[in-house]
């Protein structure tokens, strides 16, 4: 048994060594790399086309996405590209006719409503109308209001002073009429 695995061993490195000699005659008989040859040309400055038609993405390095607050068509564009942007600067005018529109319908509807109130203060000193009908005019009248000052001035604005505003304007039309009504 021990002379039948020494046998085997012995056969296994002969195979081995015979396939490493195979390998050294191949590597000899490979050709040789001759010399390279080398070609030398005099060095000129020529002008590059001023474009390079491509196809595909680039982004900026140092760039800025410019977005809205608010959705809308886009009438005019103010800037070119490349161009530097001041902080505060107008860069794209949006189609505000709707809005506009909407404002004046709004300011209409709160002059309006100043009316009825006056007149609803005026039957309400006489005991013509419910002192709960003053009230929800009265009431309806501040939400035209905040409308009004949410379509003129944008979200995101404190309008507290602006409702005090249009307390002291109704109140001092209410006073200036009463004081006309007494004399």
């Amino acid at each position: 048994m021990l002379y039948m695995l020494l046998g085997v061993l012995v056969l296994v490195a002969l195979l081995a060594f015979g396939f490493y000699l195979h390998i050294q005659k191949l590597i000899a008989s490979a050709p040789k790399p001759g010399p390279q040859t080398v070609s030398a040309t005099q060095a000129t400055t020529l002008e590059w086309q001023p474009q390079l038609a491509a196809v595909g993405s680039i982004t900026a390095v140092r760039g800025v996405d410019v977005t809205t607050e608010i959705a809308g068509l886009v009438r005019s564009i103010e800037f070119k590209s490349g161009q530097e942007a001041k902080a505060g600067a107008v860069l794209v005018q949006l189609n505000a006719d709707s809005d506009i529109a909407q404002l004046h319908s709004l300011q209409a509807a709160a002059e309006l409503s100043a009316t009825v109130v006056k007149r609803d203060q005026a039957q309400l000193e006489v005991q013509a109308i419910a002192q709960a009908q003053f009230f929800q005019v009265r009431h309806r009248m501040h939400q035209i209001f905040r409308a009004r000052a949410y379509m003129a001035y944008g979200p995101g604005q404190d309008f507290r002073h602006l409702r005090f505003l249009h307390r002291a304007r109704i109140s001092r039309a209410i006073a200036i009429d009463d004081e006309t009504q007494r004399t």
